[in-house]
């Protein structure tokens, strides 16, 4: 019995009981133990695999210091065969005539 003498009619709690058993619309459903197994599987998946003939741009090169060195190489070899003269000159190579 409630506070003010009245107690719920029998229809009244058959109905409730029905619509207990039954399940409400409004509430939401909670995905069973697979359900959830799936979806953590599903989603610690890594993505689609890499296509065969995709583009990939090239790497960023690191530093402009081996290019820098390069191109200073280049140019003492260039320097050494078009005048091979300055060369012979430093290392006392020459016609002997001092």
């Amino acid at each position: 019995m409630s506070q003010g003498g009245t107690s719920i009619p029998d229809e009244e709690w058959e109905r409730f009981l029905r619509e207990a058993e039954a399940g409400s619309a409004g509430a939401p459903q909670e995905p069973s133990a697979r359900a959830r197994m799936v979806t953590r599987r599903l989603r610690e998946q890594p993505g689609p695999p890499e296509g065969w003939r995709t583009y990939r741009p090239a790497r960023r090169r690191r530093g402009k210091g081996w290019y820098v060195l390069g191109l200073a190489a280049a140019v003492a070899l260039l320097v050494v065969a078009l005048v091979p003269g300055l060369l012979v000159g430093w290392f006392g190579g020459g016609d002997g005539a001092d």
